[in-house]
């Protein structure tokens, strides 16, 4: 009997911030275990953009926090991932792309999960119950088991994947310092497509 008079309580009949003390007493954990979490997959700093999780600290800050992890994670229109994500899925040389994206899917779960706490926060027509928050929390749970799975690559084969990159981009340097610029080509089974670097200063 507990459980259905819980989720029969609605966000309309607990005060704002009520509700806001009930969605941090739920979030509180959760940035630590992401931050430790991706830091066991992938201990080199500065190589993925993972984002410094905060919680806010009012209702009216709910909102804020969710837009900086929704700028970290897509464009600003929402429609492709962000070109620090775009970039370390292809330049991360310590995890396959797959385990690239398994992290940054972690990320965005925590954006959607802020999201579904600012709308029963608010207590927005249709997300007045708890429960969508619940669901919420599960679902980064998986995400959160997605990246705690990640293996750990050897030693050896971490070196020598940064080797590999060091030897490519002073192969590339080369290139462009004889010639004054270079080519790279990216395979795409439906659109394969190059692009020409050297012609700017941009990554000197």
């Amino acid at each position: 009997m507990p459980f259905f008079k819980e989720f029969a309580v609605t966000a309309k009949e607990r005060t704002k911030l009520e509700r806001f003390d009930r969605a941090m007493a739920l979030l509180n954990p959760i940035p630590g275990s992401i931050t430790a979490a991706c830091l066991a997959a992938h201990p080199v700093e500065d190589c993925l953009p993972v984002p410094e999780l905060l919680l806010p600290s009012t209702p009216e800050e709910v909102s804020d926090v969710a837009l900086s992890v929704f700028l970290n994670v897509w464009q600003s229109n929402g429609s492709r991932p962000s070109a620090a994500w775009a970039a370390a899925r292809s330049g991360c040389t310590h995890l396959t792309i797959d385990q690239v994206a398994t992290m940054n899917s972690l990320i965005i779960r925590w954006y959607q999960l802020l999201t579904d706490v600012r709308r029963y926060v608010d207590a927005e027509p249709g997300w007045t119950q708890w429960q969508y928050v619940e669901v919420g929390r599960e679902v980064l749970n998986h995400a959160l088991a997605a990246v705690t799975a990640i293996p750990l690559a050897p030693a050896s084969a971490r070196e020598a994947r940064r080797k590999w990159a060091e030897e490519y981009l002073r192969g590339v340097g080369s290139l462009i310092q004889k010639h004054g610029w270079a080519v790279q080509a990216v395979g795409d089974e439906g659109m394969p497509w190059a692009y020409t670097i050297g012609l700017s200063d941009r990554g000197h």
